[in-house]
C-alpha cells in the first residue's frame, strides 16, 4: 500500500479497510489524503459530494438494512469470469461444473473474541431475512446460479437463519448456496438450510483439544463441534473446517492424532493454519506483555513499511519447522489422495 501511495500519480489518494482502521494516522503520513475507518459505505459518497477534503473519516452504520446492493453492473464485469467448467473444475476445491458463483454478505462483524482473530468489528450487525433474499434474487438476476455468503459469522442468530431459509422457499428460488459461520448446528436449522439449497458450511473448529479451545477463548466445546459435524453429515451439508495448530499448550501427540480425528468427524474439506500473531489481536498483545516480543513490530511496520516484511516467529525455529511439516502432511492426506 505504501508503494502504491508513493507511485500513484493522482491528485487525491484515498484508503479504507481494516489496516487503516487501526493505523489511520500512520497511513496519512505515508501519503494518503483521506482515510475511511470502519464503514465507508455512506460517508464516502458524502465526502465525494462535499469537496473531497483531507482528513480521517469514521462511520459505523448500525442499521445495515439501509445500504443499497453492491453495484455489480459495471463495464468490464463478465459473469463468465466466475464460471467453472471443463478442466477448470479439476483445479478447484469444489469439483462442480457450470457454476456461476457470486458472493455477498448478509452481516457485518462477529460477537466472539478468539485470541488470534483480527476481525475488528465485535458487534453483529445483520440484514433482515427479506433483505438477504432480495440480494440473492439480485445475484440470480445477474446470471449466478451459486451464491456464497461471505460473513464472519452467518449463523450467529439462529432464528434469522431459519427465516432466511423460509423466505428462499416462499419465493420458489432454486439455487445452491453456502455460508461462513460457527460450528454450531441443530437439526431444525440443518433441515431448514438443506431444504433451502444450502450445500456447504465453512466453519472454524480450530482445535480438538479442550485446553487449547479454552485458551483460544472459542466459547465452544469439542462435543459441540462433534454434534455440528454429525448433523451436517446427516443432512448432507458439506463441511469446510479450519484448524489452527501451534497453540502454546498443544502437544506433538495431539498433532499426530489430528488427521485421524478429523477423518472421524467426516469433515470433507479441512484447512490447516499455523497460529499467527496478527496485528492488534489478543494473542499478539500477550506476546508483547510476556516479553516474547520486545518490539511492537506491527506498529513499526505501520510507520515505516518494508518490502517482504515478516514478523519473527513466536516460537523456536525447530518447532516452527515441525508445525509447517505437520500442516503440509495434513494437506497431502486430505487433498492428494494419501491415506491417513
Amino acid at each position: 500500500m505504501s508503494e502504491i501511495l508513493r507511485r500513484a500519480n493522482v491528485p487525491i489518494k484515498v484508503v479504507g479497510g481494516p489496516h487503516v482502521t487501526h493505523y489511520a494516522k500512520e497511513t496519512m503520513n505515508l501519503g494518503a489524503d483521506a482515510i475511511f475507518k470502519h464503514d465507508g459505505d455512506r460517508n464516502f459518497n458524502e465526502w465525494l459530494n462535499s469537496g473531497c477534503k483531507e482528513g480521517i473519516y469514521e462511520d459505523y452504520i448500525k442499521n445495515i438494512d439501509t445500504l443499497p446492493f453492491i453495484k455489480r453492473e459495471f463495464p468490464g464485469f463478465e459473469l463468465e469470469d466466475y464460471m467453472l467448467s471443463g478442466e477448470d473444475t479439476q483445479k478447484t476445491l469444489f469439483k462442480q461444473r457450470s457454476l456461476r458463483r457470486l458472493a455477498m454478505m448478509s452481516s457485518k462483524g462477529c460477537p466472539f473474541r478468539c485470541v488470534f482473530c483480527d476481525v475488528q468489528d465485535k458487534e453483529f450487525r445483520f440484514l433482515s431475512p427479506q433483505r438477504v433474499v432480495d440480494e440473492m434474487e439480485h445475484l440470480l438476476s445477474c446470471g449466478a446460479n451459486s451464491i456464497h455468503i461471505l460473513d464472519d459469522c452467518f449463523n450467529t442468530n439462529r432464528g434469522r437463519v431459519i427465516k432466511i431459509c423460509e423466505e428462499i422457499k416462499n419465493r420458489g428460488l432454486k439455487f445452491q448456496w453456502s455460508g461462513r459461520g460457527r460450528a454450531v448446528l441443530d437439526e431444525v436449522t440443518a433441515e431448514a438450510l438443506r431444504s433451502a439449497g444450502c450445500i456447504r458450511l465453512h466453519v472454524g473448529i480450530e482445535s480438538l483439544d479442550p485446553e487449547v479451545l479454552k485458551w483460544m477463548n472459542k466459547r465452544i466445546t469439542i462435543e459441540t463441534s462433534e454434534e455440528f459435524c454429525r448433523t451436517c453429515n446427516e443432512y448432507g451439508i458439506e463441511i469446510v473446517a479450519y484448524f489452527v495448530i501451534g497453540a502454546p499448550m498443544e502437544t506433538r501427540e495431539y498433532r499426530q492424532e489430528l488427521p485421524y480425528r478429523i477423518k472421524d468427524l467426516g469433515v470433507k474439506y479441512p484447512f490447516f493454519n499455523i497460529l499467527y500473531p496478527s496485528a492488534n489481536t489478543k494473542y499478539y498483545h500477550q506476546l508483547m506483555a510476556n516479553g516474547t516480543y520486545k518490539t511492537d513490530y506491527w506498529q513499526a511496520f505501520a510507520e515505516k513499511p518494508a518490502p517482504n516484511f515478516e514478523i519473527p516467529f513466536p516460537r523456536s525455529q525447530e518447532l516452527q519447522e515441525e508445525l509447517e511439516e505437520t500442516a503440509e502432511k495434513c494437506i497431502k492426506i486430505f487433498f492428494n489422495g494419501n491415506n491417513v
